[in-house]
């Protein structure tokens, strides 16, 4: 049982480095064009539009040309917004990992 406090004080000290080694973290606007930061922030302001599994089940059952286009259309429109959306969820836990 001794050994216990020693594996305790051992992991507070890691822990303790490794919150004091905070790697440099890249800012976004550091190195992307400032018009393309804007899009992505913009896109994760925007709601996501829901799909219900039905109607992917149903769609990919027997899909006709007006579905494909419309499928285009939809995913034209929603790629950017679930992007930007998990770009800033990854954002969000890197700063909850760095910070923690």
């Amino acid at each position: 049982m001794a050994a216990a406090p020693q594996l305790k004080n051992m992991a507070s000290r890691v822990a303790a480095l490794v919150r004091s080694a905070r790697p440099t973290v890249a800012r976004l606007a550091d190195s992307v064009p400032r018009d393309v930061v804007d899009d992505i922030f913009g896109c994760a302001l925007k709601k996501q539009t829901g799909v219900s599994l039905k109607y992917m089940l149903d769609f990919g059952a027997n899909p006709i040309e007006r579905q494909l286009i419309l499928s285009a259309q939809f995913l034209h429109n929603e790629l950017p917004v679930r992007a930007a959306l998990g770009w800033q969820l990854g954002r969000a836990r890197r700063h909850t990992l760095l910070h923690s």
